[in-house]
């Protein structure tokens, strides 16, 4: 079986920022606050934009998230997509990611710069696999070789009569095969 496999690094570094200097949070968890992205490397390269810099995660303390998704638009424009999830702290700055509809990542977390900034290292390879091969039970094997055997009849049949042509035979056959015996 022949797998393609391809690796993509991606390397998020996210500085913290508050949005009401006046406004304390109580953190349970070292995460909880709004994080801004900084940079977003992909196989080394860097590739935030002046739009993805203005995304942000808030992460709060009781396990829900909010990110506002920035990116090149049209026109030279920013284009703005919200979302949520929920988050888990499972141990060793490792956090569970919940995206809803069966989109569960875990990612390892890495806190920089006295907790003011976070990366995250992502590796998502992609592996393309044959079809799935699907087994005969008896009774359909038997079938299909009685199949077999019939339509094999039916050409040597219609090909060792007087003209060694294949006439009756014609559609079971495709056109190469059916070329080689006239």
């Amino acid at each position: 079986m022949k797998q393609i496999l391809f690796l993509c690094i991606a390397i998020f570094s996210l500085t913290a920022c508050s949005s009401d200097d006046d406004e304390q949070i109580i953190a349970t968890d070292i995460i909880v606050g709004t994080w801004q992205l900084e940079s977003n490397f992909e196989a080394g390269d860097e590739r935030s934009t002046e739009c993805t810099r203005q995304s942000t995660i808030t992460f709060l303390a009781n396990g829900n998230s909010t990110n506002v998704d920035v990116e090149d638009g049209t026109n030279n424009n920013c284009e703005t997509t919200n979302g949520s999830f929920s988050w888990e702290n499972v141990g060793n700055a490792n956090y569970k990611l919940d995206f809803g509809d069966g989109e569960v990542q875990t990612l390892k977390f890495t806190f920089l710069e006295n907790n003011t900034k976070f990366s995250i290292v992502l590796k998502e390879a992609v592996v393309k696999q044959a079809p799935k091969q699907e087994t005969f039970d008896e009774n359909a094997q038997k079938e299909f070789l009685n199949g077999a055997k019939i339509a094999y009849e039916t050409i040597i049949t219609d090909f060792s009569d007087n003209d060694n042509k294949l006439t009756t035979s014609k559609p079971l056959l495709n056109k190469e095969i059916y070329n080689q015996f006239n």
